[in-house]
């Protein structure tokens, strides 16, 4: 079965919202994954209920070079 590709977000009756990055194979922080998270924590962040948020990933991957370029 193939992995849906971004961000969900589910609400447990405890209050705690789970935030969860799927991007396979590597789960990176891509651009829309990053907007689909900065949309989950405003939604998070609507309800008067919630007591914490988890942010899972299975793994991710990280482009170190990105970091160590200079800015344009």
């Amino acid at each position: 079965m193939a992995k849906k590709i971004g961000v969900t977000m589910e609400v447990g009756n405890d209050g705690v919202v789970v935030i969860t990055i799927s991007n396979p194979p590597v789960n990176s922080l891509a651009s829309p994954i990053i907007s689909g998270l900065k949309e989950k924590f405003q939604d998070a962040n609507q309800k008067s209920d919630f007591k914490a948020i988890v942010l899972t990933v299975l793994r991710m991957e990280l482009d170190v070079q990105q970091f160590l370029q200079s800015p344009e």
